[in-house]
């Protein structure tokens, strides 16, 4: 009989005690990567109250507050949440023998998010001319009830695809929601982070706004412009539409009067991308603005109603006639004798003088923006093309002259600007 206790007192026992051990373990881990991270990013201001762990995979923080950079006052959040495959199932296909990669499905939740004031100066959350009227919405954030964000990815490695969705709520006053679908995921590509293969297969992005909050806020932004509301609602749509010139594209008339409306009469706007054949995004740039619609199969609906109409129609100066002068002004750079024995490096020239150099690497700074490196396709509307490289293909990118802050060629030691 004493045997047999002993017995059931291993067999119970032995994995609880590992169980335990393994919990405490765990959660130790993670305290102390938080603490790395507070110590390595002292300008964050990381900080939390209460710190909560699972071995099936959850990991929940309290009473958190974080500084961002460009915010002048902390963010504070009731709880954040990371939840993951459960610890052990985890380690069974992330290990040395097997190497390792990011977890098959991973979700993040903020709940309580509250957002510092915005600045005292009263056109400082309506300063929309420099781009898209992303200002104009986060300060939408900034008031009313706390946020709540939801945020996760799952792949499926049998049919070799990859969905990810963003979603924010602030009440009934506005959220945001965004989700993709990748195919031809594979799984040695999702282990490295390297995605070069993978097709788009959907995408949708919705923004929902109270009619309210969104009409107050333009009554704001207008007082401080000394504008009218309507000039001011005007100035919104020209802006969306602007940014869509910027990436080639041309607005027809029913899509600018759709975007008019919509920021007049706020509500529900929808943008869904549902190609007929998957396609990679690598190659997007190269489509004929003309042949948008139907190969992106793309959408445009507002308060549930599909707009009619063609979307997109000719664009600015066609990609393919880019990458023909792009060919025109590499050959003549290359056929410029240069002497034996000539050094190339990258060299500091004036923004003015860009023009000049078509055809030949460059790397641009500019405020706010990560360094372009590539080749110099065109410089012409205030903006210098650039032709920058990526794992499976190449995009086209537009700088802002104005924003930038260095320009450097790759030339022979001999050239001079």
């Amino acid at each position: 009989m004493r045997y047999r206790r002993n017995l059931w007192l291993w067999i119970l026992g032995l994995p609880l005690f590992l169980g335990v051990s393994a919990h405490w373990g765990f959660h130790f881990l993670v305290k102390e990567r938080l603490a790395q991270l507070a110590s390595q990013a002292p300008a964050l201001g990381f900080r939390y109250q209460g710190l909560r762990t699972s071995l099936f995979g959850e990991i929940l923080l309290e009473g958190v507050r974080l500084k961002p950079p460009g915010y002048a006052a902390p963010v504070a959040m009731d709880r954040l949440k990371l939840k993951g495959p459960a610890v052990p199932l985890y380690l069974l296909f992330n290990n040395p023998l097997v190497g390792f990669g990011p977890p098959r499905y991973f979700s993040l939740h903020l709940a309580g998010v509250r957002w510092p004031p915005a600045s005292a100066d009263a056109r400082g959350v309506c300063e929309v001319e420099k781009g898209t009227p992303l200002r104009f919405f986060e300060a939408l954030w900034r008031e009313g009830e706390p946020t709540a964000l939801e945020a996760s990815y799952h792949y499926r490695s049998a049919p070799e695809v990859l969905e990810g969705e963003v979603s924010t709520r602030a009440g009934g006053a506005h959220a945001f929601d965004f989700s993709i679908r990748l195919v031809n995921v594979t799984p040695k590509g999702f282990r490295s982070g390297q995605l070069g293969t993978s097709l788009l297969a959907g995408l949708k992005v919705g923004v929902k706004m109270d009619p309210r909050l969104g009409r107050q806020l333009v009554r704001h932004c207008a007082d401080a412009w000394q504008l009218a509301p309507a000039v001011f609602e005007s100035r919104l749509a020209s802006i969306a539409l602007q940014s869509l010139k910027r990436v080639g594209l041309a607005a027809d008339d029913g899509l600018e009067q759709a975007l008019q409306r919509y920021f007049h009469d706020w509500g529900e706007l929808e943008v869904e991308l549902r190609p007929p054949v998957p396609m990679s995004v690598a190659f997007l740039p190269f489509i004929p603005a003309g042949q948008l619609q139907k190969k992106l199969g793309i959408a445009l609906r507002i308060d549930g109603e599909t707009v009619a109409g063609n979307y997109f129609q000719g664009g600015s100066q066609p990609l393919a006639e880019l990458r023909a002068e792009e060919t025109k002004h590499t050959a003549k750079r290359l056929s410029r004798p240069v002497s034996k024995g000539s050094r190339w490096r990258y060299r500091s020239v004036a923004v003015a003088s860009l023009s000049r150099y078509l055809g030949h690497r460059v790397r641009l700074r500019a405020r706010g923006e990560p360094p372009r490196q590539g080749i110099l396709l065109k410089v012409a509307e205030g903006e210098a093309m650039v032709e920058q490289r990526f794992q499976g293909g190449t995009l086209t990118i537009p700088v802002p002259l104005q924003q930038l802050i260095g320009a450097e060629v790759f030339l022979p030691e001999k050239d001079r600007d």
